[in-house]
């Protein structure tokens, strides 16, 4: 057997554990294959040529032998996913979500959060992300779910989550925390369901604003929650003027979740602290409600970072029928939305047994709302 085509096969076995092994196992059969190629003639003795016809024949067994049991051993290796091994380059994995899951955190730690915060107060988003995450999470500099999970181990108020939450910052935290608990519920899901909410789930050490991402890399792992999730809950604080309704990445958020389809359900959500004066304005004052519903302008949303504001309009333009088209799907998404609370609302007040002028008044938005949305069908 010639020694190339041995010291080819050996080479070939050197990969992950195999590596020193085959190495020194090359330079051993290389060793045999200098006895193996020796000449008859360099023998000192008599015996020589008995001597070097049986090297040959040793040699060539043992090269087979160190063959097989290399390629046998890389073989057990690889199927061996418990064993110990050196990582190739093909070994290593890519930077990509499945090395950062999602995280989550359940609508009892949120409520619980929601208590431990002044009552005196009603914080914005914002204000809870400076005044209290960050100061939970000072020490440790990881995000509030990171850092619960390593307080409490074996905790399950941490994990996959359910349902994403798509909200302003500027708006109440308590509206949040209620909007999502009131919509859940009505889903079917229960205090251990897991919500995705940013300010909570993300490390807010490293998403100070002090740090630019960029946008496509943030937009690629956004699609990707939305669908991990299949659920999204968009929280209309105030209901009259939804601050939603001006902030590019709300306004994107929504846009996703809408043109996903069966992929996605989305729900436009009013607080139970906006729901008494929503349900007067459905009843009564319905050209608030389309006036509202139709005040989507993606244009001349803001965002809390430049870049982002103009990474959102970008890929809009971009896409085909542009801002006009973004425009149109979300102010027709939220409409549908107001259509399905007030049919709840109607359902309620029928279940009540209410026969006013304000149920008639009901009635007849809802009707237009039809209209409207046969109108762009």
């Amino acid at each position: 057997m010639p020694i190339p085509f041995l010291s080819l096969l050996l080479l070939q076995a050197n990969t992950g554990a195999l590596r020193q092994a085959s190495a020194l196992t090359t330079i051993a059969v290389t060793a045999l294959g200098c006895l193996y190629a020796a000449p008859a003639s360099a023998a000192p003795t008599s015996d020589c040529p008995r001597w070097t016809e049986q090297s040959r024949w040793w040699g060539s067994v043992v090269a087979l032998v160190c063959v097989v049991v290399l390629m046998w051993g890389g073989a057990f290796c690889s199927k061996n996913k418990g064993g110990a091994s050196m990582p190739t380059l093909t070994d290593v994995p890519p930077p990509d979500a499945s090395n950062h899951p999602l995280d989550g955190l359940s609508i009892r730690l949120l409520k619980q959060i929601l208590a431990q915060l002044p009552a005196d107060k009603d914080w914005t988003t914002a204000e809870v992300c400076k005044e209290y995450v960050k100061k939970v999470t000072k020490k440790s500099k990881q995000s509030f779910t990171e850092d619960y999970r390593r307080k409490n181990q074996g905790t399950t108020d941490v994990g996959p989550p359910d349902v994403f939450v798509s909200h302003a910052w500027s708006n109440s935290f308590r509206d949040l925390v209620e909007g999502v608990a009131m919509q859940s519920k009505k889903l079917g899901f229960d205090e251990s369901t897991r919500v995705y909410v940013c300010m909570l789930c993300n490390n807010q050490h490293e998403w100070d604003g002090s740090t630019q991402v960029d946008f496509a890399v943030l937009a690629k792992q956004f699609k990707s929650n939305l669908v991990s999730t299949g659920i999204v809950i968009a929280i209309f604080d105030p209901w009259d003027k939804p601050t939603y309704l001006t902030r590019s990445w709300c306004i994107y958020e929504l846009l996703q979740a809408i043109l996903l389809g069966d992929k996605c359900k989305y729900y436009v959500v009013i607080p139970p602290s906006q729901r008494g004066g929503f349900i007067k304005a459905l009843c009564g004052k319905f050209g608030k409600i389309m006036e509202v519903t139709s005040a989507v302008k993606v244009e001349e949303a803001d965002a809390s970072v430049q870049s982002d504001r103009e990474g959102v309009l970008h890929e809009i333009r971009a896409s085909e029928g542009g801002v006009a088209h973004c425009n149109q799907v979300v102010c027709e998404g939220v409409r549908n939305q107001v259509r399905v609370i007030a049919e709840e609302v109607l359902a309620e007040m029928d279940a009540e047994g209410v026969e006013d002028e304000a149920l008639w008044s009901l009635c007849n938005g809802l009707g237009r709302l039809y209209d409207q949305q046969v109108c762009h069908l």
